[in-house]
């Protein structure tokens, strides 16, 4: 490798521009810390489809995957400047691809262990596409809360990581586990913004048989997260909820739609201050999270 790079002797501010364009991908980055089995060095690539990003885990072969920055191999002068630079013009996402593999939280962390302290002051965006809030069932309780309070902990200390965690069955419009009844799903969105987020619970807008068991179903969520504590350290700014399809975002016409409405949506539908309502909150659920 050479010692001098004619690149390097562009003003800092140009190189800047340059490294931005060349590092940004339109679809964003994934990242996998099992492709390089020798090493296990994480690395960030792009999906060969990217037409179907809530089902790359399933459908994307890693084992031939290229590394998405090159330009730091071009000497070892670049490399010190340019490693890591994608991390800040990227969304990077998280997968699990197999049973094996840690869950994404998990993945996430044991990234953020190897990464130079200097580079966790970057701004970054993180998408955890996690098979849901609940556990799988090979994994086990404790390890997955241990991991989302490291997560939390994280997050307190470096306020400019945004991590988004993508919640399974929270899809409304196009739901890929074919659940008919959109009311689930404004359930749920409801719940964590009520449990996490302290907004009010909107009775004026829900059935009434929904708001009868709305304090059970509160307390199976607080419990499922670990308890009050847990709901508490966790309501940090820099961590957001998604539905799993936020990629595709949020059809308005789609979801008023009275033709795609179960009975029980209905009810929920009933009205157009309703209606304006809920669209207006899963358009907010969609672009801002909860």
């Amino acid at each position: 490798m050479t010692s001098f790079s004619p690149f390097l002797a562009i003003p800092g501010e140009i190189r800047n521009h340059i490294y931005k364009f060349a590092l940004t991908s339109p679809n964003g980055l994934y990242c996998n810390r099992t492709i390089d089995v020798q090493s296990r060095k994480p690395v960030l690539y792009i999906l060969e489809n990217e037409a179907s990003p809530d089902t790359a885990a399933s459908k994307h072969d890693i084992s031939n995957v290229l590394e998405y920055n090159q330009l730091k191999y071009v000497n070892k002068l670049l490399y010190k400047e340019a490693a890591g630079l994608e991390l800040q013009y990227n969304v990077v996402t998280f997968l699990r691809n197999n049973d094996v593999e840690p869950n994404p939280i998990g993945q996430f962390l044991d990234f953020a262990r190897a990464c130079n302290p200097a580079k966790l002051e970057w701004p970054m965006r993180i998408v955890l596409s996690t098979a849901g809030h609940i556990p799988p069932p090979k994994e086990g309780t404790k390890p997955w809360y241990q991991d989302c309070r490291e997560l939390i902990k994280l997050c307190s200390v470096y306020p400019n990581i945004t991590v988004s965690k993508l919640i399974r069955l929270f899809s409304i419009g196009a739901d890929p586990y074919a659940i008919p009844d959109t009311s689930r799903q404004l359930v749920s969105g409801v719940l964590y913004d009520s449990i996490l987020r302290d907004r009010p619970f909107p009775h004026q807008y829900m059935p009434v048989d929904t708001i009868a068991d709305w304090q059970n179903q509160t307390q199976m969520l607080v419990d499922m997260w670990g308890g009050q504590q847990f709901i508490d350290e966790g309501k940090l700014d820099n961590i957001s909820f998604l539905p799993e399809d936020w990629q595709k975002g949020f059809d308005r016409d789609a979801f008023l739609d009275p033709s795609k409405w179960s009975s029980r949506m209905r009810a929920f539908m009933d009205t157009p201050h309703k209606r304006e309502f809920w669209a207006d909150t899963v358009e907010r659920w969609y672009t801002e999270g909860i």
